[in-house]
C-alpha cells in the first residue's frame, strides 16, 4: 500500500498486517456466501416436501377416474338400449316350436286342449292341491251340463267326491252308459286330465237283491259301472293312474237316516269320483 512511504517503520508493519488481514477475511466471506449459493440452488433442484410429491402423484392419475366416468356411462347406456329393445316375432316363434317339437309334442304356442280355457287351466296349475277351488270349478262345469246337473259333490277332509247318479248315466240294470252320460264324462275329463290329484272311481249299489240280468250280485253291478265310467275316462283322454272299485250296498249305511227312504236307495245308486288330496 502506499503507507509504506509515509508512515514510520513500525506503524507500517501494523498497516502490512491489517492488509494481510484485509485480502483475507473477504476472500473467506466470499468463499462461504458462495457455498452457501451451491447449496441453495442445489436444494432447489432437489423435489419439494411430501405434500408436493403428493400431489404429484394424485394428478399422475387423474385420467383414470375420468376413464371411468366414461366406461360407467357408456355402459349404462347399452343397458337401456337393451331394455327397450323387443325380440324378433319370427325367431321367438320358430324358437317355441322346435322347443315344443324337441320334447315330444307337435303343438303350436297357444294350443290348449280342446274345450278347455287358457286361464283356467293356469288356474288349476296353481292350485292342483285345493279341493275347495277345484270343487268350484267342478260345479261350474257341471252347472253347464244337463246330466251332470243331476249330480252332487261332497267335499270331505281329504277327498272331493262327485257323485253321478246311476239311474241316470245308465240304463236299466245294465253298466251301458247312455250317449248323454258318454258327453258328460267327456265334458268332465276335460278338468280332471289337468289335475295332479289322485283319482279313483267307485260304484255303489242299494241293498235290494238283484232278481235278474247279467250281473248275479250287486257288488258284481257295482264294479261293473265303475269300470264303465274309468273307460270313458280313459277314451275322453285321462291318462294318469286310475282305480276303479266297487262296494255294492256295502256303505249304504253311511247315508243320512233322516233322508226319505225312496231318495236313499236313489242316492245309494251311484258311481262315486273321488279327488284325492294328495297327488
Amino acid at each position: 500500500m502506499r503507507c509504506r512511504s509515509v508512515l514510520p517503520r513500525t506503524i507500517r508493519r501494523r498497516c502490512a498486517s491489517s492488509s494481510l488481514r484485509w485480502r483475507t477475511m473477504p476472500r473467506v466471506s466470499i468463499s462461504a456466501a458462495r457455498c452457501a449459493d451451491v447449496a441453495v440452488e442445489k436444494q432447489a433442484d432437489k423435489p419439494g416436501t411430501e405434500a408436493a410429491q403428493a400431489e404429484q402423484n394424485t394428478a399422475r392419475y387423474v385420467w383414470v377416474i375420468t376413464f371411468i366416468d366414461l366406461v360407467t356411462v357408456m355402459l349404462t347406456f347399452f343397458v337401456l338400449m337393451a331394455a327397450m329393445s323387443t325380440p324378433e316375432g319370427g325367431r321367438y316363434h320358430d324358437f317355441a316350436i322346435g322347443l315344443g317339437k324337441t320334447f315330444g309334442g307337435e303343438r303350436k304356442p297357444g294350443d290348449v286342449v280342446a274345450g278347455t280355457d287358457t286361464n283356467v287351466l293356469n288356474e288349476l296349475k296353481r292350485a292342483a292341491l285345493d279341493l275347495d277351488y277345484v270343487a268350484n270349478l267342478v260345479e261350474g262345469r257341471m252347472a253347464a251340463d244337463e246330466t251332470l246337473r243331476r249330480a252332487v259333490t261332497h267335499r270331505l277332509q281329504d277327498r272331493l267326491v262327485i257323485s253321478l247318479p246311476g239311474d241316470v248315466i245308465f240304463t236299466p240294470n245294465s253298466a251301458t252308459l247312455t250317449a248323454a252320460a258318454q258327453g258328460s264324462v267327456r265334458h268332465l275329463t276335460t278338468l280332471l286330465i289337468n289335475l295332479s290329484n289322485r283319482v279313483a272311481v267307485q260304484g255303489h249299489t242299494d241293498p235290494n237283491p238283484i232278481r235278474s240280468g247279467p250281473f248275479a250280485s250287486n257288488w258284481e253291478l257295482s264294479i261293473a259301472r265303475a269300470q264303465s265310467v274309468a273307460d270313458a275316462l280313459r277314451m275322453a283322454g285321462y291318462d294318469r293312474a286310475l282305480v276303479a272299485q266297487g262296494f255294492g250296498e256295502a256303505r249304504f249305511l253311511d247315508l243320512d237316516p233322516a233322508i226319505p227312504p225312496n231318495r236313499r236307495f236313489e242316492l245309494a245308486r251311484r258311481v262315486d269320483i273321488v279327488i284325492a288330496s294328495e297327488r
